[in-house]
């Protein structure tokens, strides 16, 4: 099955003004946003996120054990 000449002519590449190269954004923030404070409250919630996960894997990690003992009968 063919593709739609439409989709045949190049695509976003053939476009009028792409010249292949990055292109870059600009965004304007109004009002008072603290990019440094923000940073440091994701910071804080993936400090959040690695602890609870340590204790998700150290909570797992004897019911595997307890699971894997008693599948192989030494349990």
């Amino acid at each position: 099955m063919d593709a739609p000449a439409s989709r045949q002519q190049g695509g976003l590449s053939a476009r009028p003004g792409n010249t292949g190269g990055p292109e870059q954004v600009q965004i304007q923030i109004g009002g008072q946003f603290d990019f440094d404070r923000e940073v440091e409250g994701l910071r804080a919630h993936v400090g959040k996120i690695k602890e609870a996960t340590q204790l998700l894997v150290y909570d797992v990690e004897p019911q595997s054990s307890i699971s894997s003992q008693t599948h192989n009968g030494s349990g």
